[in-house]
């Protein structure tokens, strides 16, 4: 899954009120989940546009897509959609259960659409109250220029040794595993520089960033000189 191509129409022009943080995990969320559940070489679309009632921001996949049955329960905590005959294992964990909840403090809503072997669409709408229509506004997706690399204290390094593995097997896409395991994290890299880059990579979708925060062979600084 990673030659998914993703495609980004957002008009400019649409603002929303909403607390940044959380909107940005939600849609790094189902990003996560529609490239992890999408086959090489199928489009993502992310699509933003202005309505009467508010704002309608999709997540539209290529996928296997979600069995009828299964669709009333998809925003349950630790609902797991049998996936056996597409060989994938689609566990949604917490994630789409965040995502809802999420959505709705804002007064939006959040629903999904599937058909088997079509695909699947996540709508999130924001009421009128949420929105508002400008002429001109800055562009909603900006790069952002990536950060030195957080170098660990020997103690930090040594609590992350058994965990870099997992890290490595993950890409910076896969947002919902990478905070699963950040959770984990032992008390040394709680309140981590490394913890708070991987976490911002994941945001931005940095990939080259995320990878040289978990090689390998990594510099260590003593533990008095690192960032806690």
């Amino acid at each position: 899954m990673e030659h998914v191509l993703l495609e980004v129409e957002i008009p400019e022009g649409i603002e929303v009120q909403v607390d940044r943080a959380m909107m940005e995990r939600v849609l790094v969320n189902l990003l996560s989940n529609a490239a992890k559940y999408s086959e090489a070489g199928s489009r993502v679309t992310v699509r933003w546009q202005a309505q009467d009632s508010g704002s309608l921001l999709q997540v539209i996949d290529q996928g296997e897509g979600i069995a009828e049955a299964d669709l009333p329960h998809i925003f349950e905590k630790f609902y797991q959609v049998d996936a056996r005959s597409t060989g994938f294992a689609a566990s949604n964990g917490l994630g789409l259960t965040f995502c809802k909840l999420a959505v709705e403090a804002h007064g939006g809503t959040l629903s999904v659409a599937s058909q088997v072997g079509e695909g699947t669409t996540f709508s999130v709408l924001f009421p009128a109250e949420y929105t508002e229509v400008t002429e001109e506004i800055a562009p909603v997706l900006a790069t952002e220029p990536t950060e030195e690399v957080a170098l660990l204290s020997a103690r930090e390094e040594e609590a992350l040794a058994p965990l870099r593995h997992k890290f490595q097997a993950l890409r910076v896409y896969e947002a919902v595993d990478i905070f699963d395991l950040l959770e984990g994290l032992p008390a040394e890299l709680k309140q981590s520089e490394w913890k708070r880059q991987i976490e911002q990579s994941v945001k931005t979708g940095n990939a080259e960033h995320y990878a040289s925060l978990v090689q390998v062979v990594r510099g260590v600084v003593p533990d008095s000189q690192a960032s806690a």
